[in-house]
């Protein structure tokens, strides 16, 4: 019997190693399956990483807003002033936060309380103690001799009570809304950077009403 020797072994045959294609196509489809799952696992931590800001900043941005929403509620026009992403108004709530008056209802108007933006975007709280507390509402100019602008200038206090520790307050307004009436806008607006290129922002807005508690 004859041996082909250019058949060859058949067991030889079916036992043979990856030839070089089939090496490179193997290595393809796998360097396209980390490819994916890099960018399945990458969009993922970019939503995680979003939600995490907007949490984080809608839950600080809704305690200081609860805080100026109950604190004007309780105050007077005449004491309101607004500055450069801050704000100032009357408050006859003493060192113990209870609220004090006379013995004809009426407010005695204790401090002026200020709510800023310092440089570094973060939102603070101030409250200056009246020299002569008193039911007659005054306005921030009278009690300090400056404007609140000034004042924060030239009085500047990084002990300052901190109302925000994430991300940054790009914006702090109070508008009165309409000609007549105590009906104001407040706004807040916040950023944080949720990566090299792009910036996470989150906006509230209320409505506050700002009466007069002096009126009879």
């Amino acid at each position: 019997m004859r041996w082909n020797r250019q058949q060859g072994c058949p067991s030889a045959r079916r036992h043979r190693g990856l030839s070089q294609i089939e090496v490179i196509v193997a290595g393809s489809v796998l360097l396209l399956l980390m490819a994916i799952l890099t960018m399945v696992y990458v969009r993922g931590s970019h939503v995680w990483r979003k939600v995490e800001i907007n949490t984080s900043l809608l839950r600080e941005l809704q305690v200081a807003m609860r805080t100026l929403e109950r604190d004007l509620a309780t105050s007077n026009p005449i004491g309101l002033t607004r500055g450069t992403n801050s704000v100032a108004y009357l408050s006859c709530k003493d060192l113990h936060d209870t609220i004090r008056v006379n013995d004809r209802g009426k407010p005695i108007w204790q401090k002026f309380v200020i709510l800023y933006v310092d440089e570094a975007g973060l939102l603070r709280k101030r409250e200056i103690l009246r020299s002569l507390p008193g039911p007659e509402p005054v306005a921030f100019e009278q009690e300090t001799g400056e404007t609140l602008d000034e004042y924060l200038t030239n009085y500047p206090q990084p002990q300052d009570q901190r109302l925000t520790h994430s991300g940054a307050i790009t914006e702090l307004s109070l508008t009165r809304t309409g000609d007549y009436g105590s009906l104001y806008e407040l706004l807040l607006q916040a950023e944080d950077h949720l990566d090299s290129d792009r910036v996470e922002t989150l906006e509230l807005k209320t409505m506050v009403s700002v009466r007069n508690r002096n009126a009879p």
